[in-house]
């Protein structure tokens, strides 16, 4: 199946680079020289250091997160990209080394990877066709994206992180300048794919419309193992200053974290429960005179825990961990559940949140920096961080990302780590 979808989109990128080629022939004017070529490059080289929960309820004895105390990463990204009258091409190819140590066993790893890489073509003003690896990212919303199936955690809250795009095959049509429609195939997630895809040949139905002080899209979904994704986004400039905007997604297949009970004595097991749930997001953004600008987030988490669901998850996890030291069988069922519990940690545990940022204006100055904080509405753990980045030549770049987590091993934000830093140098190569 996955050298299926790999050839589809593969075979798609190729009939496509066949109509420059042709036109080529046609005109007798060399394909390259019928492009404007731009092109770009970063290295990225940065430590980040972890603090870990003591005695923590979900990884107790970083058995099951296996976070590192130390995290070193060098990155190469350059960036290829040509237009011309009928097509686009884009590539982004990454190298990437990170050496892992404290925690684990020390390990390096060290790959190469197309972040993103695709080919447009535009045979008409109103009509773009695309093909290949490409980032599929929308909405307003900073703290996470309800209207995205593909990429809820849209890495907003960390500027040196990178998504990797999607394999895909998509066309879109202006109707009216106002009104955009725009269809396709996800043959698959992108390079860093998993044995259990859940993108794997999934369509996207996606409608856009534009006004002069307005936004919105309405998105639709089919994926696997899921109902119909179902979501949207939109946005009102209410004064020069203000904005108000919000997102939202419903489906069904989605496990929840609540607990239920096996029959195994306290076995730890996700609920499967699949009935639709729905995220939301509303949020408003105020620009200051002087450029600065506060966003502030509310967001709903259906598929998330309550009060009583977050008791019962942290107590249930703490009983399974106890068991899975006992060393029989029993406790090989326990170590089983609560790395699973584990995982699903990483995930957004609970049902209501508070979002905050704070950021100075990005266009003045040679320093960037921004505060933020997070708050768990149920268990009131809080999530609060920074980041700087200052210019020191027109070339190179120092940046730092701080992170804390304030709250009982019992909560979401507290459950792994106390703290974590990172700070490195960004040059721009060419």
């Amino acid at each position: 199946m996955r050298r299926r979808a790999g050839a589809a989109a593969a075979l798609s990128a190729g009939l496509m680079l066949a109509v420059p080629l042709v036109w080529a022939q046609e005109t007798g004017i060399p394909v390259l020289d019928a492009f404007t070529w731009r092109y770009n490059g970063q290295a990225f080289l940065y430590a980040l250091g972890l603090a870990r929960t003591p005695d923590s309820v979900l990884n107790p004895g970083n058995r099951f997160a296996q976070l590192p105390n130390l995290t070193q990463t060098t990155e190469l990204r350059p960036n290829l990209s040509g237009s011309s009258a009928y097509l686009d091409v884009v590539v982004h190819p990454r190298v990437s080394s990170i050496f892992l140590s404290g925690g684990v066993s020390q390990q390096e790893t060290v790959r190469g990877y197309l972040q993103e890489g695709y080919i447009r073509a535009k045979p008409t003003d109103q009509l773009s066709i695309t093909a290949g690896r490409q980032l599929l990212t929308w909405g307003p919303a900073y703290f996470r994206s309800p209207s995205n199936p593909y990429y809820f955690n849209n890495a907003r809250l960390n500027p040196i992180l990178e998504l990797s795009g999607i394999d895909l095959a998509m066309a879109s049509y202006s109707v009216t300048p106002q009104f955009t429609l725009t269809g396709g195939v996800v043959f698959q997630s992108g390079h860093n794919l998993v044995a259990n895809d859940r993108y794997r040949n999934s369509a996207l139905l996606k409608a856009d419309y534009r006004g002069t002080d307005s936004f919105g899209s309405l998105v639709l979904s089919s994926i696997r193992g899921r109902s119909l994704f179902v979501g949207g986004y939109g946005q009102i400039t209410a004064s020069d200053s203000t904005l108000i905007y919000g997102e939202f997604g419903a489906s069904s297949g989605t496990k929840s974290p609540d607990l239920i009970e096996t029959g195994n004595g306290t076995l730890f097991t996700p609920s499967t429960t699949s009935q639709r749930s729905a995220t939301a997001l509303i949020g408003a953004s105020y620009t200051f005179e002087n450029g600065h600008s506060i966003n502030a987030e509310y967001l709903f988490n259906g598929y998330g825990y309550g009060t009583d669901g977050a008791r019962r998850y942290f107590a249930q996890a703490q009983r399974a961990g106890g068991l899975a030291a006992l060393g029989n069988r029993q406790s090989g069922l326990e170590t089983l559940s609560l790395g699973t519990a584990s995982g699903r940690a990483q995930d957004l545990l609970g049902r209501h949140y508070a979002y905050v940022q704070y950021q100075n204006n990005p266009s003045q100055g040679t320093t960037v920096w921004r505060v933020m904080a997070a708050q768990n509405l149920v268990d009131h753990s809080t999530q609060p961080s920074f980041y700087i980045e200052h210019s020191i030549t027109p070339r190179v770049s120092l940046f730092s990302l701080g992170t804390a987590g304030i709250g009982p091993r019992k909560s979401e934000f507290g459950a792994f780590y106390r703290y974590s830093l990172m700070a490195g140098a960004k040059v721009f190569l060419f």
